[in-house]
């Protein structure tokens, strides 16, 4: 049986028209694409699961009443803990990203969330979900393509590879990030570490090749559960968080920079990680038209998170 998870992180969103090229009528755009693909989906090998806040669950469940509802506070094994001040990274990869999440949006209880940084928090759950039950997750904003869905086993880390010409050739390079508390490994393509040295002050060094050779995204993501390039992956992010934190970056729409490029930067050191690339690295899609092959789903931005 394969996962399938989709999240939305936030207050349920509006309805409204949406363009996905069909006579539509007003709709929860962030919501929506996940029941399209499972109603296209044809076989019954695959569970697909909503996550939310677990305040929302109960609206969900109506809305979504053939899936299961994955509250996201209780994935955490520090769930319900009161979490000390943290400046480093901790032993317990779990507890860290349940940190990383509360600092960023405050989720707590009945809480304002902090709206802000809500897309950069699913790019970190959708890989700690991943890799603690395994499957795949999509974002909430994907749609069914015009072929066949399936949704193929998978054994390890896998994310979109790019197709795109202009995107092919990309040289990538491993590097040692110098932090106060040590230094760690991480892959970058050049754009990635130009951005962490000008906007966060990262401290590199040891720059060799690396084997990713294409852009990548995280739109969608795959991998087994507890495989090691997903916690190499989950770890990298963590890692760089921290790193962000001791130094200081000059404003929000930086910080969201960097934040987009520590996603892809720790995806691409967790897929990296042996050296080489499995095969299964790579998912292959348009990356310019937002387009999967295999399992056939297009990807809308409806910037309901900004």
């Amino acid at each position: 049986m394969v996962n399938v998870f989709t999240s939305w992180i936030g207050n349920p969103p509006e309805p409204r028209e949406i363009d996905t090229k069909e006579d539509d009528p007003p709709l929860y755009p962030d919501v929506e694409g996940i029941r399209r693909i499972s109603k296209k989906y044809t076989g019954n090998d695959v569970t697909f699961h909503f996550c939310c806040l677990k305040k929302y669950v109960g609206q969900y469940k109506k809305a979504l009443p053939n899936m299961t509802i994955v509250p996201i506070e209780d994935q955490f094994y520090s769930a319900g803990m009161r979490l000390p001040k943290q400046t480093k990274p901790s032993p317990n990869l779990s507890a860290d990203v349940d940190y990383i999440i509360r600092q960023t949006i405050g989720f707590q209880g009945d809480k304002q969330i902090n709206t802000k940084f809500l897309a950069m928090v699913k790019d970190l759950w959708s890989i700690y979900c991943i890799w603690k039950f395994g499957g795949y997750h999509i974002d909430s904003g994907c749609f069914p393509g015009p072929e066949k869905i399936v949704f193929p086993e998978c054994t390890t880390l896998g994310v979109v590879g790019a197709t795109d010409d202009f995107l092919l050739n990309k040289d990538t390079y491993n590097y040692s990030v110098s932090t106060r508390s040590g230094i760690f490994p991480a892959v970058f393509f050049k754009s990635s570490a130009d951005t962490f040295q000008h906007k966060a002050g990262l401290k590199f060094s040891q720059k060799t090749k690396a084997p990713l050779k294409r852009m990548i995204d995280v739109w969608a993501i795959r991998g087994a559960a507890g495989e090691k390039a997903t916690e190499v992956a989950l770890r990298t992010y963590v890692n760089l968080w921290f790193a962000i934190q001791e130094q200081f970056v000059k404003n929000e729409e930086a910080y969201r920079d960097v934040l987009r490029h520590t996603v892809i930067s720790a995806c691409a050191t967790g897929i990296a990680h042996k050296g080489s690339l499995d095969k299964e690295s790579l998912m292959p899609g348009k990356l310019n038209g937002r387009v999967l092959e295999v399992p056939s789903i297009k990807k809308f931005g409806f910037k309901s998170h900004r």
